[in-house]
């Protein structure tokens, strides 16, 4: 797993720029074309389907509950759909300041419906081509 050197929580001054995050990365970009209906069955397997990209795979496993692995894999991602999931994670939690700068990070509006809303338009999102 890649490190980049920051912490959830940390300041802007101690991370690079936002407008300097990558919109997606290589690693963030499914390869196998998914619907959202597919990827909501495969939450039934024992692992996320191969070469999801790392916001998706964090999205998998914060729906199957496990909450700290979803939050280790978008921290080792450095992109603003990672910082979405990210910002969508400590909503999730409770914490909704942490939440706000990670949808700042994201340059994404802060949600306010439903999680399983926000978690839908996020996979349905991620799971289109770019």
């Amino acid at each position: 797993m890649r490190s980049y050197g920051w912490e959830c929580g940390e300041s802007a001054a101690g991370l690079q720029r936002a407008d300097n995050w990558r919109r997606s990365t290589d690693e963030d970009a499914s390869a196998v074309p998914l619907t959202l209906e597919a990827f909501r069955d495969s939450l039934a397997a024992p692992a996320p389907p191969a070469n999801l990209g790392k916001p998706l795979e964090a999205l998998w496993h914060a729906a199957r509950g496990d909450w700290e692995r979803a939050h280790r894999i978008v921290m080792s991602a450095k992109s603003r759909d990672a910082a979405w999931v990210h910002a969508y994670l400590h909503r999730q939690e409770g914490d909704l300041d942490n939440a706000r700068y990670w949808y700042r990070q994201a340059k994404r509006p802060e949600f306010s419906g439903p999680l399983d809303d926000e978690w839908a338009a996020m996979a349905e999102k991620l799971l289109r081509p770019r």
